[in-house]
């Protein structure tokens, strides 16, 4: 896990590039933060506190993520494959029954 203010700052960036793509998979272009937050499961108040770079997300969260967008862990902690958020399958995960609940 980021261990720097520079590398937490870094994190916080691919966690909103990973919401953003998230977003154009599930066709939902203005998903916000609050709505993320929801479809993992996280209170609104950490999840903006990892986005915003203030704290970094337990491990616990970081499967999470892993498990409901198909991110690679790789490329979310430490910035590996190209900059690309989006792991194989990412395209065909729907969580759309999550925003209507």
């Amino acid at each position: 896990m980021p261990s720097s203010t520079e590398e937490l700052a870094a994190f916080a960036e691919r966690l909103q590039k990973l919401r953003h793509a998230y977003a154009g998979a599930i066709d939902l272009p203005e998903l916000s933060a609050a709505e993320f937050a929801r479809i993992l499961g996280v209170p609104l108040s950490s999840y903006e506190s990892y986005e915003g770079g203030e704290q970094e997300p337990p491990m616990s969260v970081l499967v999470l993520l892993h498990r409901r967008t198909g991110v690679s862990l790789d490329w979310l902690i430490a910035d590996e494959h190209g900059g690309r958020p989006m792991g194989r399958g990412m395209a065909g995960r729907s969580h759309r029954t999550s925003l209507a609940s």
